[in-house]
């Protein structure tokens, strides 16, 4: 998994799907981290990333803007969640375009920044 870990840091922001335990919630947890955030556990098997814990407040919420605008590292204090990656991006205004997609698509994960799933599915 290092080599894919390697891969995976090649692009800076992913967008991710936080996965809960037992029911799946009626709507999804999505948003963008930092690609460094991120870590494979190969012992689970799964993806985690560090993330900030609720509440929630302004405050919090700008902290966290600003960690993933500039890239800085995780705090020690943010918990680790488990994650699937759906999709990938070279900077904020990819991540938060294709972030505004998933709200209809399952995955951006292979999708350019101009194109639909519909497109990427005819590629294949």
């Amino acid at each position: 998994m290092a080599a894919d870990m390697t891969y995976l840091l090649t692009y800076p922001y992913h967008i991710v799907e936080f996965i809960s335990a037992g029911r799946k919630p009626r709507n999804k947890s999505i948003d963008i981290v930092c690609s460094s955030w991120m870590s494979w556990d190969n012992k689970k098997k799964k993806m985690f990333v560090k993330y900030p814990p609720p509440p929630y407040s302004t405050e919090s919420w700008e902290m966290y803007n600003d960690h993933l605008k500039l890239q800085f590292e995780a705090l020690s204090e943010w918990k680790e969640y488990s994650i699937k990656i759906r999709g990938k991006a070279t900077n904020m205004d990819e991540a938060n375009e294709k972030l505004k997609l998933l709200n209809t698509e399952d995955t951006v994960l292979t999708m350019e920044s101009d194109q639909n799933s519909n497109e990427v599915e005819k590629k294949q």
